[in-house]
């Protein structure tokens, strides 16, 4: 489907409620650009830990809970 839409022109967004560096290997095996996904992201700390993570500002409006 992905690979028809691409054909035809339309671009193809990958949206989702998990974490960007786990969605970025799917979106790269359909073809869809890095900047077309949206999903959380991890922040790391200097030890490696993480500490927080971001909610994509489109998909996460805290105002709206």
């Amino acid at each position: 489907m992905v690979e028809l839409l691409q054909y035809r022109g339309v671009d193809v967004y990958l949206v989702s409620g998990g974490f960007h560096s786990l969605i970025k290997p799917l979106a790269l095996k359909l073809n869809i650009p890095t900047d077309r996904i949206y999903a959380n992201k991890l922040k790391f700390n200097r030890d490696g830990k993480i500490p927080m993570f971001y909610m994509h500002e489109k998909l996460f409006c805290p105002e709206k809970i």
